[in-house]
């Protein structure tokens, strides 16, 4: 999967219990293998065994207005029952870029209403890695 939109960069962290920065260098690779992370993200349950598997948690317990975007579909949704899905929190841009707001949150909950739109880098390639990895839902801090 090449990723041509944004910016790479490796993050290193320490393996300890509070996990601190420790390098943070440019990432030059033009390829990226999903399946390395879908290996990862299978083998943490049955390596660590409870520690990775959330307990389940009633729906009425999300927050309220609470939404993920469904890279199937292409558009802003609100479950009413919980559901797995991925999280991208990231630097916001000029504040130029697409925002959900109350004015435009019909039209980019129609199925399809993200497709045409110019979404920023990090998030096309962030819905292109999770629909790759084979999640349907993805939850970002801003759009």
């Amino acid at each position: 999967m090449a990723f041509d939109r944004s910016p790479h960069f490796c993050l290193q962290y320490t393996m300890t219990r509070t996990p601190r920065l420790i390098n943070f260098t440019p990432w030059d690779g033009d390829y990226f293998n999903p399946q390395t992370i879908r290996e990862i993200l299978s083998a943490c349950p049955k390596l660590h065994g409870s520690r990775c598997i959330p307990k389940p948690l009633p729906a009425t317990g999300l927050p309220p207005g609470f939404r993920l975007v469904d890279v199937k579909t292409q558009n802003i949704v609100q479950k009413q029952e919980l559901v797995r899905y991925v999280a991208l929190s990231y630097m916001w841009g000029d504040g130029n870029e697409l925002k959900l707001e109350w004015k435009n949150v019909e039209l980019l909950s129609k199925p399809g209403g993200l497709r045409d739109l110019r979404l920023s880098g990090v998030i096309a390639d962030a819905m292109s890695l999770c629909e790759e990895l084979g999640e349907r839902y993805i939850w970002i801090d801003r759009i």
